[in-house]
């Protein structure tokens, strides 16, 4: 477990996050021996060792892990909303809509979308969701064994660094929002809202025109799409 938190490991040891960690991964792997869980075990701490904690300026936290498979392969590969078993899920499909709205890019592109959501934490983007792992086919079975966990890492984290941009999308996500001490906070539906009411309520947020607007204001790269 520890070698997958990559360049995370000292800052969440020097925190109370790490006993939380430790715990829930104790009980993760209980659940593992005894159903299907989503992602992969090697994935779980993907979205840390691939966002590197000297250059995170962006948080995005989505509600769950997908659930689901596509042709024999789960569709949660670690970062949120991200796959790569080449199934656009109906969330990703709304995100790339408004990724397209706010002209980050072209619709003709928006089929590869899946692929490009992979390579923002080398951007600096650290792509949670409120619970790390699922239970294959029971949305939300696991947030309340990553609760404490994730609580206490936004507690730390944005008391370390108080200037980063948090994007919660959800209300599980959103309820986070109470431990952050400090940060630029930006609050949307989850984009299945969108799919469930067939009106555009995360389309046209722009909450990722946001995002940038605040880096940009504090001389950061902004977060490049395509």
């Amino acid at each position: 477990m520890i070698r997958e938190l990559g360049s995370w490991y000292e800052f969440l040891m020097s925190t109370a996050a790490m006993g939380y960690l430790e715990e829930a991964y104790h009980n993760v792997e209980v659940l593992y021996e005894n159903t299907t869980v989503y992602p992969t075990k090697d994935k779980i701490f993907r979205a840390f060792k691939e966002c590197d904690f000297k250059n995170v300026s962006t948080v995005i936290i989505g509600q769950d892990v997908y659930p689901g498979v596509y042709k024999g392969s789960p569709s949660a590969c670690g970062l949120c909303f991200a796959t790569e078993n080449g199934y656009m899920n109906p969330s990703l499909r709304i995100i790339t809509k408004e990724l397209v709205n706010c002209g980050y890019i072209d619709a003709i592109d928006s089929v590869h979308m899946h692929r490009r959501l992979t390579k923002l934490p080398q951007q600096g983007v650290l792509m949670l969701n409120a619970a790390l792992t699922v239970e294959a086919g029971k949305a939300g079975s696991h947030l309340k064994v990553w609760r404490a966990f994730i609580e206490c890492l936004i507690t730390q984290l944005s008391k370390a660094k108080p200037d980063l941009v948090y994007l919660l999308m959800g209300k599980e996500a959103q309820q986070l929002n109470k431990f952050i001490i400090s940060g630029n906070i930006i609050e949307t539906v989850h984009p299945m809202v969108d799919v469930y009411s067939g009106k555009n309520n995360f389309v046209g947020s722009k909450c990722f025109v946001e995002i940038n607007k605040i880096l940009e204001k504090e001389n950061k790269t902004p977060i490049i799409y395509r």
